[in-house]
């Protein structure tokens, strides 16, 4: 057996899910949703997919305090309605991990040192989430959504190609023109001043940038106003860019 998926609706002894694993030791992809688990047993040693929590659609929320060590063949990690966990395990960045998604985890507060084998970082709704560590040189795409304390981003990795964030207090953005961005999403970012320099793969939008920019002086306005009216059509303009 080498996938599994478990739906729990009970309050299952931890000696029992313990049974389960060892008895999966061969398991590679590993599925287990429950509000009532707070804590997980030792994890199989080769196991590379894992997801934990709820449904993403599925109303309620898990009790699942903490993960166990991860393994260092893990390279998909997925954390979804984990309503009550604040903190991913330092293991994390020994692992071959290049997909890392947290969503709807409301009391995440801190992420320890990002594996090098990151492409895909997803933070969604961690509303308690003040920082990001260092981004590992190889991240290609990075989103975040709704996660109100979060107000800078860290330096951004040259390989970056997808950047898309909404719901972020940020006034300044990190430095951009290093990257290799084709695409770039901006929604609901009031506080956002101004674009740094954009990369040469962003041409479109960076004469968008400047149309914006051209406008709201000849209406009397701060660049900033300019930078508002450009947000909405960002998305089109990237996907002529690329």
């Amino acid at each position: 057996m080498k996938q599994l998926s478990l739906t729990i609706n009970y309050e299952m002894p931890r000696e029992t899910l313990q049974g389960v694993m060892e008895a999966g030791r061969s398991l590679t992809s590993l599925c287990i949703f429950s509000e009532h688990i707070e804590e997980l047993p030792l994890l199989p040693p080769n196991l590379q997919q894992l997801e934990v929590g709820l449904p993403l659609l599925q109303p309620g929320r898990s009790r699942l305090q903490a993960l166990p060590q991860l393994p260092t063949t893990l390279r998909q990690l997925r954390c979804v309605h984990c309503g009550a966990l604040a903190a991913l395990p330092s293991s994390l960045s020994a692992t071959a991990v290049s997909v890392l998604q947290c969503s709807r985890c409301d009391v995440l507060e801190n992420l320890p040192q990002l594996p090098p084998s990151l492409v895909e970082l997803r933070m969604e709704w961690c509303r308690d989430l003040p920082q990001l560590p260092a981004l590992p040189q190889g991240l290609m795409r990075l989103c975040m959504h709704c996660c109100p304390e979060l107000v800078e981003l860290p330096t951004l990795p040259t390989t970056l190609r997808q950047l898309e964030w909404s719901g972020i207090r940020l006034e300044h953005m990190p430095q951009l023109a290093h990257t290799g961005l084709t695409e770039l999403v901006c929604t609901t970012c009031n506080q956002l001043q101004q674009l740094p320099e954009l990369p040469a793969s962003l041409e479109a939008l960076k004469e968008l940038h400047r149309i914006a920019e051209a406008t709201a002086a000849a209406a009397g306005c701060p660049a900033s106003a300019g930078l508002q009216r450009m947000q909405r059509p960002a998305a089109a303009a990237t996907a002529a860019a690329t």
